[in-house]
């Protein structure tokens, strides 16, 4: 029997590094650009999916890497339970024939199934890409398995990017300011005559004629919203001027 709080017995790293590596960070050091050359490293993913990990479920991680330092590692198993899985990265070893990591990772619990420490070995092989495998332990159990990986780009938020107010739909083509148009427009069929003046501005050597065969249709459409272009042949009355601004997250360009 072992005991849950003995540590878990995995193949030691030789976490060496070599007389070049040292003279290029003191180098580094030296002149003081190191935060700066970190800084400037492109950010990785690497998703990892360790097949039939938890009680036959596959896991699938993803580690995320900023310079040279792991921040963040996230995990699900969708078949085992819906938790997400957060861990950390505890060693490194990385060579032209070799990529080991070593992985501590929290597994969440939910009413169906225990949770608990996870402790994860990765030996992943960068001369074939996507190709690895994993061992560790977990419930007092060894675990061993084929792991299947890929290395990307993180995402990253472009430049100049102005997130949406809280409670606005990022796709919005209505927005609260354009309520004054709106008001002034009182007396006409809005989405219709927005679309038409978009349209004609960008395509004027187009002639377009909409005629209104009956208010029904396009007072349901500017109201639901389910119609690029609509045309009434009626005012829009107060209660459907209300149900649009209420859905209004329109604005005219």
């Amino acid at each position: 029997m072992v005991d849950g709080n003995d540590a878990i017995r995995l193949p030691p790293l030789n976490l060496e590094v070599s007389d070049m590596s040292r003279s290029l960070t003191r180098l580094l050091l030296v002149l003081g650009l190191s935060s700066s050359v970190l800084a400037q490293e492109t950010a990785e993913c690497l998703s990892v999916r360790l097949v039939a990990c938890l009680a036959g479920a596959d896991l699938f991680l993803d580690l995320e890497r900023a310079g040279s330092t792991w921040v963040a590692v996230d995990g699900s198993a969708p078949v085992f339970n819906r938790g997400c899985h957060r861990g950390v990265v505890l060693a490194e070893q990385r060579r032209e024939d070799a990529w080991i990591l070593e992985l501590a990772v929290h597994v969440a619990r939910d009413p169906w199934v225990a949770g608990g420490p996870l402790r994860l070995r990765l030996d992943l092989d960068p001369r074939t890409p996507g190709t690895g495998s994993y061992s560790g332990r977990f419930q007092q159990a060894d675990l061993s398995g084929q792991a299947i990986w890929s290395l990307r780009d993180s995402p990253s938020i472009p430049a100049g990017f102005v997130p949406p107010p809280p409670g606005m739909h990022p796709r919005a083509i209505v927005r609260p300011e354009a309520r004054d148009q709106l008001q002034k427009r009182r007396q006409h069929p809005l989405l219709a005559q927005a679309w038409a003046e978009r349209y004609h501005a960008k395509r004027s050597y187009v002639s377009v004629q909409v005629q209104g065969g009956g208010s029904g249709v396009g007072i349901a459409s500017l109201t639901d919203g389910n119609c690029d272009m609509a045309a009434s042949s009626r005012p829009i009355r107060d209660n459907e001027q209300q149900r649009i601004e209420a859905r209004a997250h329109v604005v005219v360009d």
